[in-house]
């Protein structure tokens, strides 16, 4: 049907009178929504337009049986789209809208509702609206708006890409598209689709790894990236960018709880308006705040000053959290958006009146307004649990949360795989497998969180430990703690008591540790299997025990029984004390009251009684408790593990969390074989997998290390490395091969120890060592008869080094990637390579002449 010319012409004339009016209102419109989207979605594209008069103009041809009267009849002449990163964004922005203005429900939109469950294709929401107020968000809008209309369409960066690409192309074509290709196109959505939801997902662990960002650096680079971040602030000409930095510098602050220092740089952007990271900057100084003057109460004193600051850091933390906006039955607004930063502030703000005598309850109500906000955060589940039990006095319902806790169990998992919430990831899984039952899972979760509290590879705050102390105080709400509540408890106070700020732990563990007597060194800790069922397999252990502590002088700790590994233990301490005048001590630990299919080893030089009536984590914890009293450093204990059930796979952890060396036999079985494959321990210092040789598992638990001062070991570690290139001048591509100066650190330790190891091996073969007494000296009488001996020796040294420098068994060398066919036992080693060990043990004399020592026969 023709357009009637003057009908056109008198509607273009009507519209180009209103064309400046809705120019005003797409300019005020703009500015609202970049308001709105500087926190729900901050890096969104946001297109604005008055409709132009020619768009205008062909719109009503092609519209104008529809619309008779269009410039009061079309609903888009002012049109806005909001294109954002992620559906998440996409959701916060549409929520704005409708809470801000007044929506045409019957034009506007979801795309997503009119396609049915097995079809994928354009998604977007449309919204038509009005303005239902005079100022939005500090915008003043115009007041001849009145009553128009405009079009807000909400869409993902990939919704846009199909509406751009495919959308208009096929549905607005002027031809009839073909089946096949409509096929293609679907696929296509369908494609889109999924990347919007897999982006959402893996922008959000960025986000959580990016508020992690400085866990997982030393302490020292983690001053050093601060220091770099305080310099860019303060040279950072824009005052605009100002804010965002200062947001970065607390956030490395907070990771090592500098709350002082946060509160120096965030301070002067406090009233800083419409910036992204506002109500984040607000929640890090509000969070500061409190932190820094959490001891504004204490008893019935209160310090004025501090408690007005706490004051304030609550306040701003309410103003993130906006807690009175969220009732107290959180299902009633199904509408709540999941926010983040928003959860983030109503959590702290929950821990600001834990901190507060007698305001529990307000804690509880603000830890479960927490998790309503982020229904997906497992660490404010956990919380919200804890208050729940302790404010009602009942943990009756914890069973009915099973569900839940398995899901925030394997969501803790994830965050642990991926490095982030770390160590809070792994306490908080102790946490909800200690709820359910299951004590041995939760003490090997906590053993890896405390872990990473006490070697440093994380940084966090002080007092991480004492949140999972209060934890159990709590959930038991004044009664005797459950015993395996108790074994947690008792693991922390060791975890606390070691590190610079136990004073107070280290007294609680000097009263509880039942031994209090000094320990001979080295100490050396022998678990295993003591099942009855595996007692033959055990006895074939007892040759590699036999030569390990052969002439030993220490103290040997283990299970205390007749059984499977203590009992061969047992019988090493009367081989060891049989006139042979060795300083042994060989003790065990034993529940008061022994199950009766057990028999006490009377053989033990000293049996300590444990509380219980049968074995459980207790022993080896009072062991520790003993050990932690005397002084002796968990650095400086070795742990020998063969097979083992649960509680020896308890000790295994509980030995690498407090900082131990632990040596597992390969292939031993049961518990030693399931440590192997658990990727929280592979790359832990001090675990190694031992093959089946006496002198490998020898060398872990006497190696003697390097000392602090040790010039006379650097000299001799040169000479070592000096002589092996001089014998070895036709390999030319090994790393090994550098000289001494440019040598890798790995391998120039090897050499270092090497040296250090020198007086074990000879001591072992009957020699001493002594200052040169006349020129320079050779190899004593009866040397050379005792070289293969000392040869296997040096190898199984040479094997726990490079194990303990993360070098791993394969056929084939490869020195970059660390793998060596040789980590094997002296039996198995090919002739070829056992020589280069007796070439080195036949270099001693000279080695220990270029630092004025000798070779000497002990019994000359």
């Amino acid at each position: 049907m023709a357009v009637d010319g003057t009908w056109l012409k008198e509607q273009v004339s009507l519209y180009r009178k209103e064309y400046p009016v809705y120019k005003a209102y797409a300019d005020a419109l703009r500015r609202v929504l970049e308001e709105a989207c500087a926190t729900r979605a901050p890096n969104s594209i946001i297109q604005v337009r008055a409709k132009s008069l020619s768009s205008f103009a062909q719109k009503i041809i092609r519209k104008s049986e529809k619309y008779p009267d269009p410039v009061h009849h079309f609903s888009d002449l002012c049109g806005a789209r909001v294109i954002t990163s992620t559906q998440e964004e996409s959701d916060r922005v549409c929520r704005f809208i409708r809470e801000n203005f007044r929506i045409d429900e019957a034009n506007s939109e979801d795309a997503k509702a009119r396609l049915k469950t097995g079809e994928f294709g354009y998604l977007s929401v449309h919204y038509i609206v009005q303005v239902r107020s005079k100022k939005l968000l500090g915008v003043d809008l115009p007041r001849e708006i009145g009553e128009r209309k405009a079009e807000i369409q909400v869409r993902t960066f990939l919704q846009h890409a199909w509406s751009v690409m495919a959308h208009d192309r096929f549905y607005k074509s002027e031809f009839k598209v073909p089946k096949t290709l409509e096929r293609d196109m679907a696929r296509v959505a369908a494609l889109l689709e999924e990347a919007d939801h897999e982006f959402e997902r893996v922008l959000g662990s960025l986000g959580v790894f990016a508020m992690n960002y400085g866990v997982h650096i030393s302490p020292e680079e983690r001053q050093e990236e601060m220091a770099r971040r305080i310099a860019v602030l303060e040279n950072e000409p824009e005052e605009a960018n100002k804010p965002a930095e200062a947001l970065r510098v607390a956030r490395l602050a907070r990771i090592s709880g500098e709350w002082e220092t946060i509160v120096k740089y965030l301070s002067p952007y406090e009233g800083v308006r419409g910036k992204a990271g506002t109500p984040a900057l607000l929640l890090e100084l509000g969070h500061a705040l409190c932190r820094a003057n959490r001891g504004w109460i204490r008893g019935r004193k209160v310090d004025v000053k501090k408690a007005r600051k706490y004051r304030k850091g609550q306040a701003l933390l309410e103003k993130v959290g906006r807690p009175d906006e969220i009732g107290q039955d959180c299902a009633a607004h199904p509408s709540m958006e999941r926010d983040e930063t928003r959860a983030r502030a109503l959590y702290t703000l929950a821990w600001s009146y834990e901190n507060v005598p007698g305001e529990e309850l307000k804690a509880r109500e603000l830890y479960h307004k927490a998790y309503c906000c982020d229904p997906m955060n497992s660490y404010h589940l956990a919380s919200f649990i804890e208050f729940e039990i302790f404010c009602n006095k009942d943990r009756s319902f914890v069973p009915m949360l099973r569900p839940a806790l398995l899901k925030a169990i394997d969501a803790c998992r994830a965050h642990a795989d991926a490095g982030i919430e770390l160590p809070w990831a792994f306490l908080t899984m102790g946490r909800f497998l200690l709820l359910l039952g299951h004590p041995y899972e939760s003490l090997s979760a906590y053993a890896k969180g405390i872990h990473l509290c006490l070697s440093g590879k994380v940084c966090a705050p002080d007092d991480v430990l004492d949140a999972e102390t209060d934890f159990l105080r709590r959930i038991n709400f004044g009664r005797k703690y459950p015993q395996p509540e108790q074994w947690v408890a008792d693991f922390l106070l060791l975890a606390k008591a070691l590190k610079p700020s136990g004073v107070s732990a280290l007294e609680e563990i000097r009263e509880k540790a039942p031994r209090k007597k000094p320990f001979l060194h080295p100490v050396v800790i022998v678990a295993g299997g003591a099942h009855a069922d595996f007692q033959n397999e055990m006895e074939g252990y007892k040759g590699l025990l036999e030569g390990t502590f052969d002439r030993f002088s220490g103290t040997i700790i283990s299970g205390g029984t007749t059984a499977g590994i203590p009992g061969i233990v047992g019988g090493l301490a009367q081989r060891l004390t049989d006139g042979r005048g060795i300083h042994v001590d060989v003790i065990g630990y034993l529940p008061r009251s022994l199950p009766k299919h057990v028999q006490m080893d009377r053989r033990y030089h000293e049996l300590i009684d444990t509380e219980g009536d049968d074995f459980s984590p207790h022993q080896p914890l009072m062991n520790w408790f003993d050990l932690v009293a005397a002084g002796v450093k968990p650095s400086d204990v070795s742990v020998l593990g063969i097979n083992g059930g649960r509680i020896a796979a308890f000790e295994y952890r509980l030995a690498l969390a407090l900082g131990a060396k632990v040596g597992i036999v390969e292939a031993s079985g049961r518990a030693a074989s399931e440590l192997l494959p658990d990727a929280d321990w592979w790359n832990v210092s001090g675990f190694v997998v031992l093959p089946c040789d006496p002198m490998s598992a020898r060398a872990s638990v006497r190696s003697a290390g390097v000392p602090a001062d040790h010039g006379a070991i650097d000299r001799m570690a040169e000479y070592i490395h000096g002589k092996f290139l001089e014998e070895n001048r036709w390999i030319k591509t090994d790393p090994v091969m550098m000289p001494w100066d440019r040598l890798r650190p790995d391998l120039k330790q090897s050499n270092l120890e090497h040296a250090a190891y020198i007086r074990e091996i000879l001591g072992y073969a009957g020699f001493g060592i002594r200052p040169i007494t006349e020129g320079t000296s050779g190899p004593p009488p009866g040397f050379e008869e005792k070289v293969e001996l000392m040869a296997e020796m040096e190898h199984g040294r040479w094997n726990v080094e490079r194990l303990r420098a993360g070098w791993k068994y394969g056929p084939v060398k490869d020195s970059e990637k660390r793998i060596s066919p040789f980590l094997v036992p002296w039996s198995e080693l090919p002739d070829e390579i056992r020589e280069y060990d007796r070439t080195t043990i036949r270099n001693y004399p000279a080695v220990l002449a270029r630092v004025g020592m000798e070779i000497y026969d002990k019994e000359d």
